[in-house]
């Protein structure tokens, strides 16, 4: 079995990707855990700034809040089943991962709390927020591993997506969407968007030195054919 998984993870194949991926939901459990005890914990405290008291609650926002599932799900599935990323799936999950354990080590250190507002109306999207409520707890916020994991897809996708320019702008708008909806349906305050990023961004070094880089599928002939083949080794004509 050993030996079968080696083979796999050399020739990258896709249930070997698959494999990676999904240390992404046993890491989850962290979260789960967390929420659960900081839920209980006396020690949570607000940290938010002024600003935050003058950012109204915006429910529209919840569709952007909803897409981040969208979003994590298509870029680990794009990154499982298409072999021309080749071992890409390697540190965007570690990344993940680790984003996932320190965040939790915060929590636990020193958990914080988001006071929820009160939602009137019947409308739609007052129901998604309140379906929102109903599921997660308000705690485990700085943080915000809603803005981390949205950012460090963002980032996979600049680096292993299609270089076109219209594509660029449209997964950074939907990774700031998401990241503004999470003020704006009142789950998280303003400093859990900063450590959000903050984490991305150590998570992303972390991962680059744990992970080795492998070029996706066709990347050194792309290259070879780009420059050129190394002196001495032209074919003779």
């Amino acid at each position: 079995m050993i030996r079968t998984l080696r083979n796999g993870l050399a020739r990258n194949t896709w249930w070997s990707r698959l494999l990676i991926a999904s240390t992404y939901l046993v890491s989850t459990f962290f979260y789960m855990m967390t929420n659960r005890l900081a839920s209980n914990h006396d020690r949570a405290v607000v940290f938010k700034f002024a600003l935050d008291d003058q950012i109204p609650l915006v429910p529209f926002f919840v569709l952007f809040y909803f897409a981040w599932f969208a979003l994590v799900g298509s870029v680990f599935l794009w990154l499982v089943f298409d072999r021309r990323t080749g071992r890409a799936i390697d540190r965007h999950t570690a990344a993940i991962v680790l984003a996932m354990v320190l965040s939790a080590l915060v929590f636990i250190a020193w958990p914080t709390h988001v006071p929820r507002p009160e939602v009137y109306g019947d409308t739609f999207f007052r129901r998604l927020v309140l379906l929102i409520y109903s599921i997660d707890e308000p705690y485990n916020c700085f943080p915000s591993l809603h803005v981390a994991v949205a950012a460090l897809n963002g980032l996979t996708l600049y680096r292993h997506g299609p270089r076109r320019i219209l594509f660029r702008l449209a997964a950074a708008a939907v990774v700031v969407l998401i990241m503004l909806s999470t003020v704006l349906i009142k789950q998280h305050f303003t400093p859990d968007i900063l450590g959000g990023l903050a984490l991305a961004w150590l998570c992303d070094r972390l991962a680059a030195l744990l992970v080795k880089k492998k070029p996706a599928k066709g990347a050194v002939r792309q290259e070879i054919d780009r420059t050129g083949p190394k002196p001495g080794n032209e074919r003779a004509t």
